[in-house]
């Protein structure tokens, strides 16, 4: 079956991702990028983490780039550099979307009754209006 899709950017996580199995990740992305894939690491690290050459060594390894978000969403952060991100792998996909993307999880979470954390400070109150019905958090 041939697939006939312009290449598409793939964005993966580093700790507890491809820090599961290095040797592994290194291949599937050999793959990735053989079929005309870009590929880059995209950690929620600050550009100052002193554990920051772990990640360096391996996308030198790799051939690929590495981008510290500075602890912020990653899609809304790649966006903003120029660098949009089309398939995301990740152990934490919520620090993945936008902010405006965040509304739609809460909004399933409230629906589905989750409590909120009581362990959990929270700084901020969210409300959803929906047509009807309105959540707070």
């Amino acid at each position: 079956m041939k697939v006939n899709t312009p290449p598409a950017h793939i964005g993966i996580d580093f700790d507890d991702t491809i820090t599961v199995n290095p040797a592994m990740w290194l291949a599937i992305i050999e793959i990735m990028q053989k079929n005309g894939h870009p590929v880059t690491i995209v950690t929620i690290r600050h550009k100052n983490d002193p554990s920051n050459p772990e990640i360096e060594e391996f996308a030198n390894l790799a051939g690929i780039p590495y981008v510290a978000t500075e602890g912020k969403q990653k899609a809304a952060f790649m966006d903003a550099e120029g660098r949009h991100v089309d398939i995301w792998i990740d152990d934490s996909p919520s620090l993945i979307p936008a902010g405006k993307e965040l509304k739609g999880t809460l909004l399933g979470c409230l629906r589905a009754g989750e409590p909120v954390d009581p362990e959990r400070e929270i700084d901020a109150t969210f409300i959803v209006n929906t047509k009807d019905k309105t959540f707070q958090a």
